[in-house]
C-alpha cells in the first residue's frame, strides 16, 4: 500500500517532467526508504514517550541508525516485517533496559566487544545494496569511526555519571547492531 502510494507521487513527479523515466525507480526506492525510516522512528520515538524513555530512546535511534546505515546486516523480506521487526527489538530492549541499569559496567564490556565485532566486520554488503567494491570499504571505514565515536561518548557518559539509561540504550544499539552483522554473516545474506 505504501509502494503504491510513494510510486503514484513519484508518477505525478514524471508526469510534470520533474523526473525522466531514468531516475522513476531511483526515486521510488529512495522516497520509500525515507518514509519507511520516518514511520520507524516516529512509532519507536511514540513508545519511548509512553514508557518516559525519550532521551534514552532518541539516542539509542542516533546510534543504532547511525551505524545501521553503514554496516548493512540482517535484514528481513519485506518493509512490514522490518517494521514489526524493529519496533519489537526496541520494545525488547527497552524491557531488558531495566535489568541492565545499574550494571553498566558490564554492558559496557559487552558493547565493546560488538564494537570489536563491527570493527573487524565493518559491513555485510546486502543484495538490496548491492554497493561497489568502493562503496563497501568506504561504508567499512565509517562503521569503524562510527562505532569508536559511540563507544567514546558512551565511556565519557560513564565517567559523568547520572545518564545510565542513555548509557544502556546506546550501548544496546552497537550490541544490536553486532548482532545482526553476525547474523548475516551466518546466514549467507550478502553480495561477496
Amino acid at each position: 500500500m505504501l509502494e503504491q502510494i510513494v510510486r503514484k507521487l513519484v508518477s505525478l513527479l514524471l508526469r510534470n517532467r520533474f523526473i525522466s523515466q531514468e531516475e522513476y525507480e531511483q526515486f521510488v526506492y529512495v522516497l520509500l526508504g525515507d518514509i519507511e525510516s520516518f514511520l520507524v522512528i516516529i512509532s519507536i520515538l511514540f513508545i519511548g514517550t509512553v514508557i518516559g524513555q525519550i532521551v534514552p530512546t532518541a539516542s539509542f535511534l542516533i546510534c543504532f541508525f547511525a551505524l545501521r546505515k553503514r554496516t548493512g546486516g540482517y535484514h528481513l523480506s519485506s518493509y512490514y516485517k522490518c517494521y514489526i521487526g524493529t519496533v519489537c527489538l526496541y520494545v525488547f530492549i527497552a524491557g531488558i533496559s531495566y535489568l541492565i541499569f545499574g550494571h553498566e559496567e558490564i554492558l559496557i564490556g559487552c558493547a565493546v566487544v560488538a564494537g570489536i565485532v563491527i570493527m573487524y566486520i565493518g559491513n555485510v554488503n546486502h543484495p538490496n545494496m548491492n554497493a561497489e567494491e568502493e562503496e563497501v570499504h568506504e561504508l567499512k571505514k565509517m562503521s569503524r569511526i562510527i562505532v569508536i565515536l559511540e563507544l567514546l561518548v558512551i565511556f565519557f557518559l560513564n565517567w559523568l555519571g547520572n545518564a545510565e539509561m542513555v548509557i544502556v540504550y546506546s550501548g544496546l544499539a552497537i550490541i544490536l547492531c553486532a548482532a545482526l552483522l553476525v547474523i548475516a554473516k551466518l546466514i549467507g545474506q550478502e553480495v561477496k
